[in-house]
């Protein structure tokens, strides 16, 4: 978080974006990018057309010293589709592959 944060974003707000914009733009097919923690990042995801799914797990809550990149979109309500994490992992791993069939 510190590397990511801290130095790349630090040197180049849009370091991340680039480097996922470079994949994607060589990938053949669909791409998932498993984790974002800035509002650039997730616009950068919606000019390409993508799905913003939000992986919500109510029993776990960042507190006040969590990571800045943990809270940047902690309080963003526009995801295309939430997910909820409150129970199995199997289960999860069934509401991920419904998603998938969509």
């Amino acid at each position: 978080q510190e590397f990511g944060t801290d130095v790349r974003r630090a040197d180049d707000e849009n370091y991340w974006v680039t480097r996922w914009c470079q994949k994607y733009l060589q990938s053949k097919g669909c791409i998932c990018a498993p984790d974002i923690r800035q509002p650039n990042e997730k616009l950068a995801i919606k000019n390409f057309g993508g799905v913003l799914v939000r992986l919500v797990r109510p029993s776990l809550t960042p507190d006040n010293t969590a990571h800045i990149s943990d809270l940047a979109l902690q309080s963003d309500t526009e995801w295309d589709i939430t997910l909820v994490n409150d129970s199995t992992h199997e289960t999860l791993i069934e509401k991920f592959e419904a998603l998938l069939r969509l």
